[in-house]
């Protein structure tokens, strides 16, 4: 619970979040960025929040509704986000930034507060897999975001493919275990 001047504030972990509880949620923002939108000019802000036990969720701002927080997020910064102001939605997809179920999708009619200072208020910026994860190609989940430490030990030139009609530039990076 947090006292917010004359009223007090119980923050849910995101592990209660779902289609049909939409809870309280004090987050910090742990990456953030933009993903075009397939088929069209746009795209929307896609963000990696965690709460206070290091439970992770994905939050989306669609294009539709940048203008309002295009600039409001800052990574690294804590935010509460008031019970029912967000949308929830199943989280799917080629590519997953969390493993959560859901996804929270934040529109103008969403409250969401800036906590500044918030030194209370952990820090679990990165997500480490170990490198005996990755021994077995078929059994890597490559449709999910995590962190890994390793020593770059080469580094190959620029490939092109094609996805979905459209040209995507990737680089592929060996890294050699450290443990």
């Amino acid at each position: 619970m947090v006292d917010n001047g004359d009223r007090i504030e119980a923050y849910n972990p995101v592990n209660e979040v779902n289609r049909t509880d939409r809870p309280s949620l004090k987050l910090r923002v742990v990456l953030l960025f933009y993903r075009p939108v397939l088929a069209s000019n746009n795209r929307s802000l896609e963000i990696v929040f965690h709460d206070l036990e290091g439970g992770r969720i994905t939050g989306i701002v669609k294009s539709m509704h940048l203008k309002s927080f295009e600039n409001r997020f800052i990574q690294g910064r804590v935010y509460a986000i008031s019970p029912n102001t967000y949308h929830v939605d199943y989280n799917s997809g080629k590519f997953l930034t969390t493993l959560h179920n859901f996804k929270i999708i934040i529109h103008d009619q969403s409250i969401v507060v800036d906590i500044p200072e918030e030194s209370f208020f952990p820090d679990f910026m990165f997500d480490f897999s170990d490198f005996s994860d990755f021994v077995d190609p078929n059994t890597v989940n490559e449709t999910h975001l995590f962190d890994v430490i390793g020593k770059v030990v080469e580094i190959h030139g620029a490939q092109e493919r094609q996805f979905n009609g459209r040209s995507t530039r990737f680089i592929e990076i060996v890294l050699e275990d450290l443990s």
